[in-house]
């Protein structure tokens, strides 16, 4: 069975999730607002779910199309 295109975004998914728990940790001791620490956690999942959206998108487009772009 070959291997899955997507593994590399496994990995990254991975390593995304660690950062937030670490980002989690570092807005606790870092930020006294919990409004601060919600904004700081939500801007960071934000932006690792939009890192993993785009990587998945542009994996799969080149999966479904081998041909190469212009």
């Amino acid at each position: 069975m070959a291997p899955s295109p997507l593994n590399g975004v496994k990995l990254e998914l991975a390593v995304i999730v660690c950062l937030g728990v670490g980002l989690w940790l570092a807005a606790g001791r870092v930020l006294d607002s919990a409004a601060a620490q919600l904004a700081v956690l939500a801007l960071g999942g934000v932006a690792g779910a939009a890192w993993v959206v785009l990587r998945a998108r542009r994996i799969l487009a080149r999966h479904r199309d081998p041909a190469p772009r212009a």
